[in-house]
């Protein structure tokens, strides 16, 4: 009972956003948008890493407080998904390439800057930042693996 539960949930227990599971799904249906109507698409992935000891998992209020900020960052339309404990995706609908990089070195500049201390006294991670942009041919899957090549 209680895998079917975890089965059919589509929400991130911590954040409150999209899940893997719900963030391959949105991928899923924006690239069939972008196939049959040739729109640009492109998915960021950030990776957060403790500051002081990258092999120490983040504690649970650092990655709210980045959760928190990328929802009053990005747009709308734009799909944020907790797709492992320290990654998110970033699902970016007629976003090209260079502006999907222009806008996550903005906030990785703001988050230094110290727009995520603004939201708490936890320790603020270290980012890092992947894109790519959908190309003919690519499902969501291999829209996934290529922006995790680039981190």
């Amino acid at each position: 009972m209680w895998k079917q539960v975890v089965d059919l949930t589509i929400t991130d227990i911590l954040t409150g956003m999209a899940n893997r599971k719900a963030t391959v799904q949105a991928l899923a249906a924006q690239v069939t948008r972008s196939r049959r109507y040739g729109n640009a698409l492109s998915l960021g992935a950030m990776r957060l890493t403790h500051p002081n000891l990258p092999d120490v998992p983040l504690p649970d209020d650092s990655i709210l407080a980045l959760a928190h900020y990328l929802r009053e960052r990005l747009r709308w339309a734009d799909i944020i998904g907790r797709y492992e404990n320290e990654l998110f995706l970033l699902v970016m609908p007629e976003t090209s390439k260079e502006d999907a990089e222009k806008l996550l070195l903005q906030i990785v500049e703001e988050c230094h800057e110290g727009a995520l201390t603004e939201q708490g006294d936890h320790p603020v991670p270290e980012l890092s930042i992947g894109v790519a942009a959908w190309e003919k041919g690519d499902d969501p899957q291999r829209l996934i693996q290529r922006t995790l090549d680039t981190l």
